[in-house]
């Protein structure tokens, strides 16, 4: 079925019958994990840059996105998977890392060829998936922008509603200094009026 699918392992591959052809040992598809040449004309030297989180998270997170992205594209069951852009990352990684530039793309060519495959058509998958995957980049971008901004309103709303509480509460402090002064107050003003009409020995203690 679906390239993406298979490589999520989200479903179970196709199985295909191989041309009858010498296709120069090249091994099955293989996870992808995203690399890039070090060094331009030269040697090809692939460096892993994923890095899943230590939760576990992150991976879920890329089969998200990557279905966002692939879905017009690797959906139906006529999807020829020899055709994407990652049956070039199947051949490389069947061949040499050291092979010159030159020779690299000769020999990629020439595997393409024999599986009777167009370059000019796995050129034309990479530039969908490289439009797909921007546009989801995008759209991605616009929705966690968004679900930010409306978390920094939750957050001004709440400092506000912080500020009106810490004002209430320190008018309230200072309500409870002032009923305690004014009612001692009144207490000792009554206690010596009292002091004047009774014998301090009949006076009761509080």
């Amino acid at each position: 079925m679906a390239n993406i699918f298979q490589k999520l392992k989200l479903v179970e591959p196709v199985t295909r019958d191989a041309p009858d052809i010498d296709t120069g040992g090249i091994s099955p598809p293989v996870q992808k994990v995203p690399y890039e040449p070090v060094g331009e004309g030269g040697s090809l030297s692939f460096a892993t840059n994923y890095q899943p989180d230590e939760s576990g998270n992150d991976e879920e997170y890329k089969k998200v996105l990557f279905i966002k992205a692939y879905a017009d594209i690797d959906i139906g069951d006529d999807k020829d998977v020899n055709s994407t852009i990652y049956k070039v990352e199947e051949i490389i990684r069947s061949l040499p890392s050291t092979l010159p530039m030159a020779a690299l793309r000769e020999s990629v060519l020439n595997i393409l060829e024999s599986f009777h495959v167009n370059a000019q058509v796995v050129a034309q998958d990479a530039e969908l998936r490289m439009n797909a995957l921007r546009t989801t980049l995008r759209e991605e971008d616009e929705r966690l922008s968004q679900s930010i901004s409306d978390l920094s309103d939750e957050i001004e709303n709440a400092k506000e509603t912080i500020s009106r509480c810490e004002e209430s509460i320190a008018s309230k402090e200072s309500m409870k200094d002032s009923a305690s002064r004014i009612i001692n107050g009144e207490l000792t003003l009554i206690k010596s009026l009292l002091s004047v009409i009774v014998e301090k020995g009949g006076e009761k203690n509080d």
